[in-house]
Order: C-alpha cells, then sequence, then structure tokens
C-alpha cells in the first residue's frame, strides 16, 4: 500500500512539475516573439539560444505537419490562386504559411507565374515575389535559380533593369568543385612541372646574377685604378656591365613567362580572359627583346648606359605590370570560392525546402542563410570592384585592388565560418537527403589557387650594372 502511495505521489509531482515548467517557459516565448523586430544582426545572434530549446521538438512531427497542412490550404482558397489547378497549387502547398500569406498577397496572374518556378526555388522568391513576377516568364526561371543576395539586388530593380542585368548572366550546372575552365589531370601535372622548371631557373638566374655584379665591381675597380693604356680595361669593364645586364633580361623574361603559365593553366579564368592577358604578357616580352637587342649591340659605355637607363624603366613597368596579372589570378580564385559557395547555398536551400514542406519551422535558419549570402556577395562585389581598379595597371592601382581581394577573401571567410552551425541546424530538424547533393544550377555573370608575391627582384641592385 505503501509503494502504491509513493508511486502516485511521485506521478503527481512530476504533472505539477511539467506544469510549472510550460509556465516558467511562457515569458521566454513572448521574448523571442518580440525580438523578431529586431534588426538582423541580433536575430542571428538570438538563434543559436532558440535552438537548443527543448521546445523545438516538443510537438510531434505528425501533429505539426498536420497544423502546417491546414495552413497551408486556407490560404490556398483566396483570390491570389483562383487561376491555378489542384496541380499547380500542390507546388505552393510546400510553402509555409508566412511566404503563402505573401504570395497570397498578389493578384492572380502574377501568382500563375509562379507555378513554373521549382519547389525548393519558390520559397527563396516568395520573399520577393512581388517585385520579381512583373519578369518576363524566362527572366523569371533565370531569376529563382540566382543566390538570395542576387534575388534580393533584382528585385530592387525596376523590371527593364532587371531584366538587363539578367541578360549578363548565365545558368550552369556545377557542384562544390565547379571550374569556369576545367583542366585535365595530365594538364594540371604538365602545368606543375613546368612551374617547377621556371622556379629552379629563377633560382639559377638569381645565383648567377650575384656573381655577375661581383665581377661588375671588380672591373670598375680595375678601371678606377688603372694609369696609362685602360682601352683593354676599360672594354672589360663594358663586358662585365653587359653579362650583368643581360642576366636581368633573362630574369625578366623567365618572371614573365612564369607568370604566362599560371594564366593558361587557370581553371578561374575563360578562354577570352586568358587569351587577352597572354597577349598582353607576350607584348611585354617583345619590349624585353627590344632592349635585349640594344644591349648586346652597345660597343661604347655611352651606348651600353643608353641601353641599361631603358632596361631600368622596363624593369620598373614589367614589376607592376606582372604583379598586377598575379593578382588577377588571386581575384579569379575567389571568384570561384563564391560560385562554390553559390552552389553549396543551393544545397542547403533544398534541404529547408523539403523541412519546410514536412511543416518544419525553418525561420531561424533562413536568418543565418540570409547571412551566409549576404558575405558571400560582399565577396563577390570586393572581386569585381578589384577587376576594375587592375585595368589602370598603375602602382597605387595594383595596391588598392591588392587590399579588396584580402576584404573579398575575408568576406567569403567570414561565410564559410556560418556553415557548421547552419548544417547543425538542419540536421537537427532531420533535414538532408541525396537530392539535395545533386549538382545546382548557378549563376555566372559575364566579365571581360594562386598566392602572389613581389618577385622581381633585378632592378634593386640597377646602379650596379652603369660603367660610370
Amino acid at each position: 500500500m505503501a509503494a502504491f502511495i509513493n508511486k502516485a505521489m511521485i506521478k503527481k509531482f512530476l504533472a505539477v512539475s511539467a506544469v510549472v515548467a510550460m509556465l516558467l517557459l511562457i515569458p521566454y516565448a513572448i521574448a523571442q516573439s518580440d525580438d523578431d523586430s529586431n534588426k538582423p544582426r541580433e536575430r542571428l545572434n538570438a538563434v543559436k539560444d532558440r535552438q537548443d530549446s527543448p521546445n523545438a521538438a516538443a510537438a510531434p512531427a505528425r501533429e505539426r505537419l498536420a497544423e502546417a497542412l491546414n495552413k497551408r490550404n486556407e490560404a490556398l482558397q483566396k483570390e491570389a490562386f483562383a487561376k491555378l489547378n489542384d496541380a499547380d497549387k500542390t507546388r505552393f502547398r510546400n510553402l509555409d504559411s508566412r511566404r503563402l500569406e505573401k504570395i497570397s498577397a498578389l493578384d492572380a496572374d502574377k501568382v500563375s507565374k509562379l507555378k513554373a518556378v521549382s519547389k525548393d526555388r519558390l520559397r527563396v522568391v516568395a520573399a520577393h515575389a512581388d517585385r520579381l513576377a512583373g519578369l518576363e516568364q524566362a527572366d523569371l526561371a533565370k531569376a529563382a535559380q540566382l543566390d538570395r543576395s542576387r534575388i534580393k539586388e533584382l528585385a530592387a530593380l525596376s523590371p527593364e533593369n532587371a531584366a538587363g542585368r539578367l541578360k549578363n548572366i548565365r545558368i550552369v550546372k556545377a557542384n562544390e568543385d565547379f571550374k569556369i575552365r576545367p583542366l585535365a589531370t595530365g594538364r594540371i601535372t604538365a602545368a606543375a612541372a613546368a612551374h617547377k622548371r621556371i622556379q629552379d631557373k629563377k633560382e639559377e638566374l638569381r645565383a648567377a646574377y650575384a656573381q655577375r655584379i661581383d665581377k661588375v665591381k671588380a672591373a670598375k675597380e680595375k678601371l678606377r685604378n688603372c694609369e696609362g693604356d685602360c682601352d683593354t680595361v676599360r672594354q672589360e669593364a663594358i663586358d662585365r656591365a653587359r653579362e650583368a645586364a643581360l642576366n636581368v633580361i633573362e630574369r625578366l623574361t623567365n618572371h614573365i613567362e612564369k607568370i604566362k603559365e599560371r594564366v593558361s593553366t587557370s581553371q578561374d579564368l575563360s578562354e577570352e580572359e586568358i587569351a587577352d592577358r597572354i597577349a598582353k604578357l607576350d607584348s611585354l616580352l617583345e619590349e624585353v627583346s627590344s632592349v635585349q637587342a640594344a644591349v648586346e649591340a652597345a660597343a661604347t659605355k655611352e651606348e651600353l648606359n643608353a641601353a641599361v637607363k631603358e632596361l631600368r624603366q622596363i624593369v620598373a613597368k614589367i614589376k607592376i605590370k606582372t604583379n598586377a596579372h598575379a593578382q588577377g589570378l588571386v581575384r579569379a580564385r575567389v571568384i570561384g570560392i563564391v560560385h562554390s559557395g553559390n552552389v553549396i547555398e543551393k544545397k542547403l536551400d533544398c534541404s529547408l525546402a523539403a523541412l519546410e514542406e514536412e511543416g518544419a519551422d525553418t525561420s531561424e535558419i533562413d536568418v543565418l542563410m540570409d547571412e551566409y549570402s549576404r558575405l558571400m556577395a560582399a565577396a563577390r562585389e570586393k572581386a569585381k570592384e578589384a577587376k576594375d581598379v587592375f585595368e589602370k595597371e598603375d602602382e597605387a592601382a595594383v595596391e588598392a585592388a591588392r587590399q579588396l581581394i584580402i576584404e573579398a577573401r575575408e568576406s567569403a571567410k567570414q561565410a564559410h565560418n556560418l556553415l557548421p552551425e547552419i548544417r547543425a541546424a538542419i540536421a537537427k530538424l532531420g533535414g538532408g537527403g541525396a537530392a539535395c547533393e545533386e549538382a545546382q544550377e548557378i549563376a555566372i555573370e559575364a566579365e571581360a589557387d594562386a598566392e602572389t608575391e613581389q618577385e622581381i627582384e633585378a632592378g634593386d641592385e640597377k646602379n650596379e650594372t652603369d660603367t660610370d
């Protein structure tokens, strides 16, 4: 009897405790509701705390889905969906009530346009459906395949301007390893071997240059101390200076060839961009060849000094221009990272669409996704700005572009750092699935793994080739 009483008392105590716990959670829920009006960053910071709340899994999945379907069916009875048949309405029935509410405010003709948008993209487009539904059907279909930030940018434009921007965008199927110009494994291996040969030659030329400078210094000292007939000594000084100048020229040529090799094997540049850059580098090689001819033909001290003066100018020019080309390769790699990021975003949105269809509340994850997309878009815009600066190809412009690329890479890194939290939140709701691992359609906007450093040091000792 005592055991029975104890059990009954325990059950009663647990029941009372559960009620008290629920009462304690009510102010928390109200406070969270008030937070909806906070700034995006404040909402973003609150996401993790809300995801960890035990309330997230309080209602059975079956009841949650039934409630969601009832709300969706009610929304689909509105006039906005009058022109849709039952099959078309199915696509909209997968959306949560918040998105359906936005779409239900449109007229029936605009809603009818949206029926062709895939279910995973419809949930992203819904936030801007009032503006995007004003596009032509083909433009709307293309816009729906863009990342969240680009969709937001388009929605801020007039239909005419949005259509103009969409003309410069092509949609491609891609995975995370997407490359603008993928190379075969054999070509990549050959490029690595070529790069090593050029790098080895650079070190050999550097060592040879140091030796030749020592010989120039010795010849100049010998000429300075010469008394009487010094023609032979003077000629020796000219010859040693010529050798040092030719070594500088060889180093310049090797450096340009190195940049050419990196450009020609880039997987982040288009064929047109590569052809344009190679042509510019070949033009630099022609200038170097012209100076080389003048150095070789110089017979007197005055002629050699004139040729060396021209060489100094070429050295300064090539330092800036080849650095611009090298920085351009880094910029292209950043764009490649952004493309990869867009694929990841689309796959995550695919998972979120599946969760929403099951009645899950994905609003908190969407806050993180919007931030992820914003950071990737910021990286893309910084890289684009850097390209515009590069066109000037002067020293200040190259440095400004380098800073922009650093900022672009940092923005992409911040976006990447959000992924573990996003994926954990999706997994917690039971998200994922093989369908979301398929290749995704991403936008490539028309534009007319490389680390860079300033490598030309040939001009640093420019005075040593002077025979005076």
